[in-house]
Order: C-alpha cells, then sequence, then structure tokens
C-alpha cells in the first residue's frame, strides 16, 4: 500500500502547502477546545497527518479521515468537507494555468454561459458524496442558485435523476402519495401493486436498488415549520425520507434545495450545505459573456446591493444588454435606486409570503419596520415588535 493512502491522503505526485486552508481548519479545532495532540488522540490519527493537515498539507484528507475528525471534533461533516473543498478548487485552478489547454472535470466547471462561479460548491459536494453521504441538503437564500446546482451536478455526472417538485405554494404543494405513483408507472413501467401509501413506498424502493438513479427534490422549504420540521400536513413526504431515501440498499445520490434548513432528529443522515451568495468574480465572468463592460466602478457596487444573487445577476444581464448596449455603468446610473423589478420583486414577495405563513409576528415586524424607509435603525424596541394583546399573554 503506497504510504499516502495508508495515511489517509489521496496520493499526489508533490504536496503543495494551502496556507489559507491549514489556518481554517485550525481554527476549528482550536475553537472547540483541541490541541493537535488532542485531536491525535480523540481520533486514533497519526501524527504526522494531524500536522500536514493543520500545516495546509491537506493533499485532500480521505473521507474516512474527515468522518473521524468530525466525530472528534462534534460537528457536521458538511463543516470539514467546506474547508478542504476550498484546496480543490484552487488545485484546479493551478491546473488550469499551468496547462491551458487541458480542461479540467466536466463536474467542475461548465460550458453553460449562465452557470458560473460554483467550483467550490461542486468540490464540497464531491466530497460529501466521497464520505458516503446519503442525501445533501442544499439550502440559501431564494435565486441563489440551488436548483440549478443540483440540475448541473447530476447532468454533469450523466445521472438519470428523478425529480420532485415540492410546490411554490400552499396550496399547490405535491402529493407523495401521487409522484411515488407516477414514478412507479412512468419511470419502473410498473402499476401500483399497494393500494396504501407504505406499500408503494416499499415498491419504489424495491425499483431503486435496481436502477441506481439521482433524485431531485426541490423547494423543500414549503414543507417545514419555522423550526424547519416538518409539519404535520406533509407528513408523508417524512415517510418517503425514512422508508426509502435512508434505506440500506439505495444507491441513490439524493440532493434536496430548501431556503431553510432541515432541523428532523429522524433525518440524521441528510447533510446540510449551505450554499453561499456569487462572488464578484463571478458576476464578472457571466456579464462579460454577453459583452457587457464590467471594467467599471458599477460592478462591485451593482454585485453588493443585490448580495451576489443568482437569480438577480441573470435578470439584469437582459436590460444591460439590450437596452443599454453592455453600458453597465449607465445602467446602475439610471437604476441604482429601483432595484426590486420583475422576478426579482417576485422573489422578494415569495419570501415575505413565506414569513407570514410561518411566522405572523416576524411579518408584522417586517411590515412596521416598512415604515421607515431608507432609515437606519440601530435597535428595535420590545413593544415595538408585539402587538399589545402578544405582550400581555
Amino acid at each position: 500500500m503506497n504510504k499516502a493512502a495508508h495515511r489517509g491522503l489521496s496520493a499526489v505526485s508533490r504536496a503543495k502547502k494551502n496556507k489559507e486552508v491549514g489556518e481554517a481548519f485550525k481554527k476549528l479545532f482550536k475553537k472547540k477546545d483541541f490541541s493537535q495532540y488532542k485531536l491525535e488522540q480523540a481520533t486514533g490519527l497519526d501524527k504526522s497527518l494531524i500536522s500536514k493537515i493543520a500545516n495546509g498539507y491537506t493533499a485532500s484528507p480521505k473521507p474516512a479521515t474527515l468522518q473521524k475528525i468530525a466525530n472528534a471534533l462534534e460537528v457536521e461533516l458538511g463543516e470539514l468537507t467546506r474547508i478542504f473543498a476550498q484546496s480543490t478548487v484552487q488545485s484546479q485552478h493551478s491546473a488550469i494555468n499551468l496547462q491551458p489547454q487541458e480542461s479540467v472535470s466536466k463536474a467542475s466547471i461548465s460550458n453553460n454561459s449562465d452557470f458560473v462561479g460554483r467550483e467550490e460548491a461542486i468540490a464540497h459536494l464531491n466530497m460529501l458524496i466521497d464520505c458516503n453521504a446519503k442525501a445533501i441538503v442544499i439550502y440559501g437564500k431564494g435565486g441563489i442558485g440551488k436548483t440549478k446546482l443540483a440540475n448541473h451536478y447530476f447532468e454533469t455526472q450523466k445521472l438519470e435523476y428523478l425529480q420532485l417538485q415540492v410546490g411554490m405554494q400552499a396550496q399547490y404543494i405535491t402529493s407523495v402519495k401521487s409522484w411515488v405513483n407516477d414514478q412507479l408507472r412512468h419511470q419502473f413501467k410498473e402499476e401500483p401493486q399497494q393500494q396504501d401509501f407504505i406499500g408503494t413506498l416499499e415498491q419504489l424502493k424495491r425499483n431503486l436498488q435496481n436502477k441506481p438513479v439521482g433524485i431531485l427534490i426541490d423547494n423543500l422549504e414549503n414543507l417545514l415549520d419555522e423550526n424547519g420540521k416538518f409539519k404535520k400536513k406533509h407528513i408523508d413526504y417524512l415517510e418517503l425520507f425514512i422508508r426509502v431515501l435512508n434505506a440500506p440498499n439505495i444507491k441513490s445520490i439524493i440532493l434536496i434545495t430548501s431556503r431553510e434548513r432541515l432541523n428532523e432528529a429522524k433525518l440524521s443522515f441528510v447533510e446540510g450545505y449551505q450554499l453561499p451568495e456569487l462572488n464578484e468574480i463571478a458576476w464578472r465572468k457571466f456579464f462579460s459573456r454577453f459583452d457587457i463592460n464590467v471594467n467599471c466602478p458599477a460592478m462591485t457596487a451593482i454585485h453588493k446591493s443585490y448580495g451576489g444573487n443568482a437569480l438577480c445577476m441573470r435578470v439584469l444581464r437582459e436590460p444591460i444588454q439590450t437596452k443599454y448596449n453592455g453600458d453597465l455603468e449607465a445602467y446602475w446610473q439610471d437604476n441604482k435606486e429601483f432595484l426590486l423589478k420583475g422576478n426579482i420583486k417576485d422573489l422578494v414577495a415569495s419570501q415575505f409570503d413565506r414569513i407570514q405563513d410561518n411566522n405572523i409576528d416576524a411579518y408584522n415586524l417586517l411590515c412596521r419596520l416598512g415604515i421607515y424607509t431608507y432609515q437606519k435603525i440601530p435597535y428595535i424596541p420590545r413593544n415595538f415588535t408585539w402587538n399589545q394583546t402578544c405582550s400581555n399573554s
């Protein structure tokens, strides 16, 4: 056995130091009151391996190594993979610079014009899956690109996948019972053999054991309450997760998108990945593909104003390109006071609707704060947050 593999590292031709990754790792274990020695004792890992990781010679720790460290530090596996995904991405960038004619993994970089800046996210998903994650919730703000990332991942893996669109409004939530029956009929060419829901779940499970496929569950947040737990009226979805998606012989890769983090004790097998906003470099790359001038002060301002939101980036492209002939500076000067337009306005409205459904007190507070347009409020008096009847209860 090769020494690198024996010590829990993937074999590479030459280890290159990545100081930032090493520092991030040290910051994490120190936050948990661990020293390198204590971590070595808790994990049973070799002293030299811990030292290499802490000093930035990561060379991509093997999944088993990451799992031992996560268990010792009592952190989610995703918190560790997020750190080391940075190293993977930087290595890919180095490969591009050294060998400009060589293409990196299809799973890392897409030629799609509207898919940019997600190399680290792809690396993170790969690391979680390499660590035997059965299901991953990609969660983050609306419009940040969760569904696009999940679709892209399956497509670049050339993996056939089943898609369950939960629905965007409470009155139009997809019936999971109907979805299961549809998959049996159309994907597996079988008629549901049982009248009860549990029976059809077992039938779906048997089919998934015989045919590894991906599964994408989109917009999970509409099934959850303010605490990230399934609402009672959507308990059938919980049965799908427990009886099918967590079955030991299921080989499927399961990706789930949600604006909210899942917080169900029974679903501890589901890993979470918080998708960050796109950075300014990604926005520049995207706009440049459409001959939009990004070498202007407005580029930084517009990215900051929209928080790096991927949907906003795509919505803005059309008017800048067609109405302003690619002049981003001119567009910004004319529109910087009116940020909420079209799909962007709908995106914000849908989030307000969700807050109203799940937390009426928070919704009322936001409505009251709307009175103070363009004012900075340093703090909120307690008696301002609730109705008088609430404060007296």
